[in-house]
């Protein structure tokens, strides 16, 4: 009876637990997939780590496998019997894909639950979705230092260096492989700071000296008789070029002044007051060059007829000896005149001697006449006119004195106006 008991209940207790396993199926997760490092290029990999666990059962084990979608080699393992939760972790490497910038793939797990007295049957399939981080490849517009050269991909064309003035690329190419690099060349139309005018003169123009046709061929922008300069003007050139800045304080070679001129403080040669030279521009005014009535000094062709300023009054005896001259004059013309009579025949010189004796007679009558009117005259004049004198000269005298103060001021006022 107690057997019978006994057996009952193990075949009860064996229905219940087909019955328990029928109402639940296998159940196991994949817990997550995880990246473990990465490479940064393209060319290298990535790993992953990931873990699977099942609920706890007493009589059933797991015999699993799993694979991803970019390796489709099986790799198994089994989840054992045990009291704590079922559990088993693995890691698996892929390699990055090239011209993309990430990889996506799926982790398939699949497992069959199998155990004793054949309660234990069933299969399930799980998948879980992982990716890598962003990495570098060919084709993503950055060039990889190491990875990548202007020789192996067009993210390191020189062409995105730009392009100069003229319409040429900055950089172009140089070297093979991966250790090419975009660098400066000659010719650019970019004058380097490696680069000068007798190292290339197509990018930094030509050198001071050199002949030229426009300023743009010369480093410095000028071109000078046909020689280029750094300014617009060049000394020593035996030109002037006093348009363009050259003068006589900055090119005293080409821009010297004359000799009767000195460099002013405007850089133009001017004449000035000391030169020997008397210009139009000085009479009047400069002493040392030039003689006037009035500059207080008698010299020259002045005298007291032509300028009274600085050669004085004439005196009296000189106004009279104008009119003594001119009997002086008479006398010898008288005296020709007989010298020439001496010379006719002896009877031309009988007839004319009656005649010229009562002639002579008569003249000289007349002379002494005239002789004492002119003396009368001549006295009654002077004693006038020295009343006159006696009056005036102290006026003239200083109204000519003012006058001439007042023009030697004038002239000094411009003298220091010329000098300033």
């Amino acid at each position: 009876m107690r057997k019978g008991r006994l057996i009952a209940g193990l075949v009860l207790i064996f229905l219940m637990v087909v019955i328990v396993n029928a109402e639940n199926p296998l159940d196991f997760f994949i817990d997550y997939v995880e990246l473990v490092s990465q490479s940064s290029y393209e060319d290298g990999s990535a790993k992953f780590k990931f873990r699977v666990s099942a609920e706890y059962n007493n009589f059933c084990y797991y015999s699993c496998y799993w694979k991803n979608n970019l390796d489709p080699q099986l790799h198994q393992f089994i989840l054992f019997d045990t009291e704590n939760d079922l559990t088993e972790g693995d890691n698996f490497i892929i390699n990055l894909q090239p011209n993309t910038k990430e990889v996506q793939g799926i982790l398939t797990v699949s497992c069959t639950r199998t155990g004793s007295l054949g309660l234990c049957g069933g299969n399930s399939t799980k998948e879980k979705s992982f990716s890598t981080n962003s990495y570098g490849y060919n084709g993503d517009r950055n060039c990889q230092s190491g990875k990548e050269s202007c020789k192996v991909s067009d993210d390191c064309s020189c062409t995105k260096e730009g392009k100069s003035s003229i319409g040429k690329d900055i950089k172009q190419c140089v070297g093979i492989g991966l250790s090419a690099s975009c660098q400066t060349y000659c010719g650019n139309g970019i004058c380097e700071s490696d680069e000068s005018c007798s190292t290339c003169s197509l990018d930094c123009g030509k050198c001071e000296g050199v002949s030229c046709i426009y300023g743009s061929e010369c480093e410095g922008k000028f071109c000078v008789h046909e020689k280029c300069s750094s300014k617009p003007y060049v000394q020593g050139d035996s030109f002037c070029d006093f348009d363009l800045g050259e003068n006589c304080k900055n090119s005293l070679v080409d821009c010297g002044c004359k000799s009767s001129e000195k460099c002013g403080q405007t850089a133009q040669c001017e004449t000035f007051c000391g030169n020997g030279v008397c210009e139009q521009e000085e009479a009047g005014i400069c002493k040392a060059d030039c003689q006037w009535c009035g500059d207080g000094v008698c010299s020259g062709n002045e005298n007291c007829k032509v300028c009274d300023l600085d050669c004085g009054n004439c005196k009296e005896e000189e106004k009279l000896g104008g009119i003594l001259n001119i009997f002086k004059t008479k006398e010898q013309n008288k005296e020709e005149v007989n010298t020439q009579e001496t010379k006719l025949p002896n009877s031309e010189i009988t007839g004319q001697v009656i005649s010229e004796n009562s002639t002579n007679n008569k003249n000289k009558s007349i002379k002494i006449i005239i002789i004492i009117i002119i003396a009368l005259l001549t006295l009654l004049v002077l004693s006038y006119v020295g009343r006159k004198i006696w009056i005036n000269r102290g006026d003239e005298r200083s109204k000519k004195m003012r006058e001439l103060k007042e023009n030697i001021n004038r002239h000094e006022k411009i003298i220091k106006k010329l000098e300033g």
